[in-house]
């Protein structure tokens, strides 16, 4: 291989690398605005966890 082939690869490989990291820290918080949303997280004594996909959090109702 020919330097400019090597710097090519490189290059290449770089930018796979980094689309793979940047794709899996977006796809984390897609998953829980759309596949995780209304899912039981946790389960602690008598309370539960799910999960809302909601930026704001649970907003609470008393009435």
């Amino acid at each position: 291989m020919d330097n400019n082939a090597k710097f090519s690869a490189c290059i290449v490989f770089s930018g796979i690398l980094w689309f793979s990291i940047t794709g899996c820290a977006v796809f984390q918080k897609q998953s829980h605005m759309y596949i995780m949303r209304g899912h039981i997280i946790d389960i602690v004594d008598k309370n539960i966890v799910i999960c809302i996909g909601s930026k704001d959090g649970a907003q609470g109702r008393r009435g």
